[in-house]
């Protein structure tokens, strides 16, 4: 009776012990799935608006030399931000089919680098259903083949993110865009004022004017190559500011310009790409 009793007491334990364990765990997946939704809310719509600005902005400009430029801006951007955008969704999959999108003593940091890995991400979206699968092995296939489709993309993605994982993604309506303009102005207001250097005094200025100028807002270049094309597409301004305007920035680019010369520029420069309506100095 006692051996009976210490079973009985014995299997009640284990049991109640795999349920908390399996409690604990599905608390745990549900909080790593909510801190990923978030992260995903948070990014998406800037990655509407600069998607919508830079499509935009190449429709305006298809004729031009310079539309060279902005389909690598686009490639450019879709390469740093649709990665990461996609890696989120795939990991957010990965959560909720128990499978460790990597081990668990991985550091954050260097688990938001893994997104970035084509081979491992490749490597997880394999042990996904089929039918999930498909949808991830699209997205990727847009973000490695040459000639990207913006709008493709981001319709996809749309699909991923909400029917694939149930995000409630909100879209971008006028109001929202409204804000998110008048905030990225600002921001590139800010960092006009505290940039010292003339590339990147140039590259706010010039994202400044076509912001008030085209109403289409462009990422903020993340690195020196992304400054040294945003340069590039000084040429376009000579369709939006008047002549002279123009003229500041393409003479502020020069190599030979002398310091006092460059100095004045660059206060023309500042103040032509602050104004409230560029498009209307002379």
């Amino acid at each position: 009776e006692s051996l009976s009793k210490a079973r009985n007491w014995f299997t009640e334990s284990y049991s109640e012990a795999l349920s908390n364990l399996h409690r604990g765990g599905e608390a745990k997946r549900r909080a790593k799935q909510t801190t990923l939704e978030k992260e995903f809310q948070e990014l998406y719509p800037n990655f509407q608006l600069f998607s919508n600005g830079l499509c935009k902005v190449l429709d305006r400009f298809k004729e031009a030399p310079e539309h060279i430029v902005i389909e690598e801006l686009q490639e450019s951007y879709l390469q740093s931000v649709g990665f990461n955008l996609i890696g989120i969704l795939l990991e957010y999959q990965c959560a909720n089919l128990d499978i460790n999108f990597a081990p668990e003593e991985t550091e954050e940091k260097a688990v938001k680098e893994l997104r970035n890995n084509v081979d491992h991400c490749r490597n997880m979206v394999s042990g996904l259903p089929q039918v999930i699968q498909k949808k991830f092995k699209a997205l990727y296939s847009f973000l490695l083949k040459d000639g990207l489709q913006f709008a493709d993309f981001a319709s996809l993605l749309d699909q991923v993110g909400t029917e694939t994982s149930g995000f409630l993604l909100r879209k971008l309506d006028k109001k929202l865009e409204r804000n998110m303009l008048f905030g990225h102005r600002q921001m590139l207001i800010s960092e006009l004022k505290n940039s010292k250097t003339k590339s990147k005094i140039l590259t706010n200025a010039i994202l400044l004017v076509l912001l008030q100028g085209t109403g289409c807002a462009l990422p903020l270049p993340i690195d020196e190559e992304g400054m040294t094309r945003v340069l590039r597409l000084i040429p376009v301004l000579k369709s939006i500011l008047s002549e002279d305007r123009a003229l500041h920035f393409i003479n502020a680019c020069q190599t030979d310009v002398q310091d006092n010369d460059i100095d004045i520029l660059i206060d023309l420069v500042r103040e032509t790409a602050e104004a409230k309506d560029p498009t209307s100095l002379s």
